[in-house]
């Protein structure tokens, strides 16, 4: 049987923090994405996810975040945070946050 090992407070602030300043990054890229998904490469949009990721996570509290890929569908990105899987998913309707101890 698996143990679920419970994730504390710190962490859970930092992985908000991290989600509410990717969230305006991943707005804009997945509105462009709908739009432009014919013209542009999707790589060119992987890179940009990293480069404000890295941004981010460089100089802050939660410098062990690690960006794992970038996802067309569901639109986000994935990273890893001590010991713990994180996708970010921006969508038409909603922005969400799902958490995988890995």
């Amino acid at each position: 049987m698996k143990k679920t090992i419970k994730m504390n407070t710190d962490m859970k602030n930092k992985i908000k923090g991290i989600g509410n300043i990717m969230e305006y990054t991943l707005y804009d890229l997945f509105w462009r994405w709908e739009c432009r998904t014919k013209y542009e490469d999707w790589n060119d949009y992987i890179e940009v996810m990293k480069q404000e990721f890295h941004k981010l996570t460089k100089d802050n509290y939660a410098k062990t975040a690690v960006f794992v890929k970038g996802n067309r569908y569901p639109f986000g990105l994935t990273f890893d945070f001590n010991g713990w899987r994180i996708d970010l998913i921006m969508n038409r309707t909603h922005y969400t946050k799902k958490m995988n101890k890995i």
